[in-house]
């Protein structure tokens, strides 16, 4: 959102580990810089990295820190945020995790969808190192089953999870156009796939 112009408020931090770093510090330090700032509500070890969500104010949505300890090819560059200079991931690596993230999910979130739309009508290239790790078959067909599914959401149910993320004025388009714009915009990138 602060990087790459995301026209949606985010709720959740995510964090890529450096290579050989060990969990547990990482998690001991994460922890104890919030717990400065509010109630820990939840966390976890898991598998894939650290996640803990943060209950910072009352009344509030909870704050998710997620760190993922996955190696992927990610390329980062430094930008600048008041002055303070930050690793970010370049959007094309984002948006291709994004794409995955549309069928790997257990529950389909419409954040992801409405993040995919927003690369794909700026034209945003897909990374195919990623896409050689992350597919599992081939890229016309994953389309074809993002849009199967995205196709599936009515509109009075596209805004769950989202709804509050948005101000009004985008809140009515997703509403009435963003189904119908995913898909027209994926059926592009399935008959000229922007990879590289």
């Amino acid at each position: 959102m602060l990087f790459h112009n995301l026209p949606r408020f985010s709720v959740d931090l995510d964090f890529n580990l450096a290579k050989n770093v060990d969990t547990q510090s990482v998690h001991n330090k994460i922890r104890k810089i919030l717990c400065k700032h509010g109630d820990i509500r939840d966390e976890a070890l898991k598998h894939f990295g650290l996640l803990l969500v943060l209950n910072y104010e009352k009344g509030n949505r909870n704050l998710k820190v997620e760190i993922s300890n996955r190696v992927y090819p990610d390329e980062y560059e430094l930008r600048d945020y008041l002055g303070i200079s930050m690793k970010v991931m370049k959007l094309e690596h984002m948006f291709t995790h994004k794409m995955m993230a549309i069928l790997d999910r257990s529950l389909l979130t419409h954040r992801d969808i409405f993040d995919c739309w927003f690369c794909m009508k700026g034209r945003t290239h897909l990374i195919q190192a990623i896409l050689d790790i992350r597919l599992k078959c081939s890229f016309g067909e994953y389309i074809d089953k993002c849009i199967s599914k995205v196709s599936t959401i009515s509109e009075t149910r596209i805004l769950d999870g989202m709804g509050e993320l948005l101000d009004p004025e985008i809140k009515r388009w997703v509403k009435a156009d963003l189904i119908e714009e995913f898909v027209s915009l994926a059926e592009m990138y399935k008959a000229m796939p922007m990879i590289k």
